[in-house]
């Protein structure tokens, strides 16, 4: 049976019902004084522990938290008796604060979140991170002009915006200025600001230097501060380095200033540009002097001209008018034209007509197999210039390949008037094989008044698609540069009304031996041209003959040898000359001349 025991040690020992073991309660071992508990009438809740109110009476009570006796008033640990871990379920939240307006709430198995209007502050309150109530993070330091952030890895810092973002922006006080931007895996740098430029800057040997300048205000234009250079091909610009066009400005007219009656085909007055004319009325062509409008402002002052002078209001099948510019081969292989990265290209120009209405632009492709393709282009108000942009395709067609050569590649052309024979067909707006049908297709008739006029100048050839938006600024070069690349087409020596050069009467250009074989005909000249020819000339002569010993010979022909920048001249005529003498080539008038054409 179950015993109470007390041994001589003070320990009270409540046995089992078998007397095997037991539960004890020992005093200690030295007692100050008497001690008595009284227990609890009955029993407590299921958790609850006894606690004593100091005076020996026990009772039952229910564990409380961790809570101070007063607001502020009790810290977790000590500096010398620290907590090791802190464990808080999913969920767990800690608040701060009397009212508790600040959070730090743990995201099951994701993260610690602050609620929404707190941030986390370093140092002052003017250096935080937070969030904004567009849902954007904020990291910031906006208070004094020293502070600032600073971003230091030893692995490299990557920004990413996201595939949904607008990319990574940088605001100045609020305001937007660059932002870098992905489109369709480019990389865009945009100036955010109006006519703002993108400036680069660094340091030469200790001196500040702004190394480029990207011009906004002029769409983009590019100044640097020195050499352009690169280890591989050309730096350029844009993709042609020079005009591929020549003489685009109309300032070179080495033949003539005017020309009048004209009906037939022939280089009249600006170099490079000829004109076409079949039975389709009377043109004067004339180097027009321009002095305000539209192309006067944008650095032009001459135009090539059309006036009709006869006109030809119903127009025959085969009637045609227009001029073009013949560009040699060499100077059409940036188009890659026949092979698989052919190029699109653009031509930008100043026009104004009297006659509105729809207008054709025309490539033919000449040094392979015949090719042709065509734009249309509105003028849509009388007598007024107009800028227009007409792009043309790329052509991967192998047989438009141009042969890289110094014959005729590209001519582009510019109709005014065309018979049924050139519009009958569907305008051939991409590159196709060649079909007089197609090539001039709703073209209007500007041969139908002698109140008619054509006017054309800024013309440029530009590799790539371009709007009149992005289109780049013509290139105007000197006018000896200019000159000197229509050079390559056509010198005369005498009359030259581009470099100021008029001959009279009796004036004398070089002086050469005579004699060829027996009859003594022939006088022989070596010339120094000016420009290598494209190819072995044509030479011709106007008011001028053979003059030797006082007396002049009528020249009845001239051969010539080419030999680069020389040229060697047999001029014949009718009459015998004195072998062992020279003889003199002289102008016999006011607007003699050699003429030497290396045209297309």
């Amino acid at each position: 049976m179950a015993e109470i025991r007390i041994n001589a040690t003070g320990e009270l020992k409540l046995y089992d019902s078998d007397d095997s073991n037991y539960v004890s309660f020992k005093s200690a071992g030295t007692v100050s004084s008497d001690v008595t508990w009284t227990l609890p009438s009955a029993d407590g809740s299921s958790g609850q522990m006894l606690s004593t109110n100091g005076s020996g009476t026990l009772s039952w009570a229910t564990p409380s938290s961790a809570d101070p006796s007063s607001a502020d008033g009790d810290s977790l640990g000590t500096a010398s008796a620290e907590w090791s871990d802190l464990y808080l379920a999913d969920g767990g939240t800690i608040q701060f604060g009397n009212d508790q307006d600040v959070t730090l709430t743990h995201v099951a198995d994701t993260a610690l979140l602050l609620n929404a209007a707190m941030r986390i502050q370093f140092r002052d309150s003017g250096l935080y991170i937070g969030s904004n109530a567009d849902g954007d993070l904020d990291i910031v330091s906006d208070g004094t002009a020293a502070d600032s952030i600073n971003l230091e890895s030893a692995g490299g810092i990557t920004l990413d915006a996201g595939v949904a973002g607008t990319g990574v922006t940088y605001e100045d006080d609020g305001t937007a200025m660059l932002s870098i931007t992905n489109s369709s895996s480019d990389v865009v740098f945009t100036s955010k600001v109006q006519d703002k430029d993108i400036i680069f800057k660094g340091d030469d040997g200790g001196s500040a230097v702004t190394a480029l300048t990207l011009d906004m205000s002029a769409a983009g234009a590019a100044t640097f501060n020195n050499d352009i250079i690169s280890n591989t091909g050309s730096v350029r610009n844009r993709p042609n380095v020079k005009p591929i066009l020549l003489n685009g400005d109309m300032s070179v007219a080495q033949r003539a200033t005017s020309a009048t009656g004209k009906t037939g085909t022939a280089y009249y007055t600006c170099d490079r540009w000829k004109a076409f004319i079949n039975a389709a009325g009377t043109w004067t062509q004339t180097q027009e002097a321009l002095t305000s409008g539209g192309p006067y402002e944008d650095g032009f002052h001459n135009a090539i001209k059309m006036d009709c002078t006869t006109a030809d209001g119903s127009l025959s099948a085969g009637d045609y008018c227009y001029i073009s510019q013949s560009i040699e081969a060499f100077d059409c292989q940036l188009m890659k034209k026949g092979t698989s990265s052919a190029e699109k290209w653009t031509v930008g120009f100043w026009v104004k007509a009297t006659k509105t209405g729809t207008y054709i632009l025309q490539a033919v492709n000449l040094d392979n197999t015949v090719r042709i393709c065509a734009t249309a282009y509105t003028v849509s108000s009388a007598d007024t210039w107009e800028y227009k942009i007409v792009n043309f395709p790329a052509d991967t067609d192998s047989s438009g390949k141009v042969v890289d050569d110094n014959g005729e590649g590209i001519r582009l052309i510019f109709w005014m008037a065309a018979g049924s024979t050139y519009t009958g067909g569907t305008l051939a707006t991409t590159w196709a094989d060649s079909n007089n049908a197609n090539r001039a297709v709703g073209q209007v008739n500007a041969a139908d008044s002698t109140s008619n006029n054509f006017h054309l100048t800024g013309v440029q050839l530009e590799m790539g698609e371009y709007t009149s938006s992005t289109m780049p600024p013509f290139q105007h070069e000197s006018l000896g540069d200019n000159l000197h690349r229509c050079l390559r087409y056509y010198q005369q020596l005498g009359t030259n009304s581009a470099t100021g050069t008029t001959v009279t009467g009796g004036d004398r250009l070089s002086t050469g031996m005579t004699g060829s074989g027996t009859s003594g005909a022939n006088a022989y000249f070596n010339l120094g041209l000016a420009q290598v020819l494209r190819s072995d000339p044509t030479v011709s002569s106007t008011n001028v003959n053979l003059r030797q010993s006082g007396d002049d010979f009528t020249i009845s022909g001239i051969t010539d040898k080419w030999m680069g920048q020389n040229l060697h001249l047999y001029i014949t005529t009718s009459s015998t000359l004195d072998v062992s003498n020279t003889a003199q080539i002289r102008f016999t008038g006011s607007g003699g001349m050699l003429q030497i054409d290396s045209e297309l």
